[in-house]
């Protein structure tokens, strides 16, 4: 399926694009929107999920995510400044050549461990954006098991469902 964002993303009175601090990738067909305060290993996630070696991911934008609404999903894009751009943490800036767009079906929160709840109730679950709701799974910060929790995710049943629906649109 084909998204078409309106060209160009539109700002607001001051002429800046409204963008969201955060990562996102496109991994197994899926964006994934990653987002967390600084030093919470966003970037770092992006990265494991871009060096899969069984299904690589592809970069959409990191550090700044631009989000719009189209046709009933949240659509991603990087803003123009930081296009291809993301943060190696300790190394510097690497070059990746990103997507234009992606629609998005996971968040992935990355909360300080003692802020976590042990047992999310099913309502912390969701993240809404512009009206749209999507699945949100929350990991401690610098997850080490962060990329099978996300393979988890987007297999269980109603994730899958919701894939479908998507792409039959």
């Amino acid at each position: 399926m084909a998204i078409m964002l309106p060209d160009p993303v539109s700002s607001d009175q001051t002429g800046v694009v409204p963008t969201i601090h955060g990562s996102c990738v496109v991994w197994r067909n899926a964006g994934v929107l990653i987002i967390g305060r600084s030093g919470s290993g966003k970037s770092q996630l992006a990265l494991a999920l871009m060096a899969d070696v069984a299904a690589p991911g592809s970069l959409v934008a990191d550090d700044r995510v631009v989000l719009q609404a189209n046709e009933g999903l949240l659509v991603a894009s990087p803003p123009a400044s930081l296009r291809g751009k993301i943060e190696r943490f300790g190394m510097g800036i690497e070059t990746h050549k990103p997507l234009d767009c992606a629609p998005l079906d996971l968040v992935v929160q990355l909360t300080p461990r003692s802020e976590m709840e042990r047992m999310p109730e099913s309502h912390m679950l969701v993240w809404e954006h512009h009206g749209i709701a999507l699945a949100k799974l929350i990991l401690p910060e610098q997850p080490c098991n962060g990329v099978s929790a996300i393979f988890a995710t987007l297999n269980r049943k109603p994730a899958l469902a919701a894939l479908e629906n998507r792409r039959k649109r």
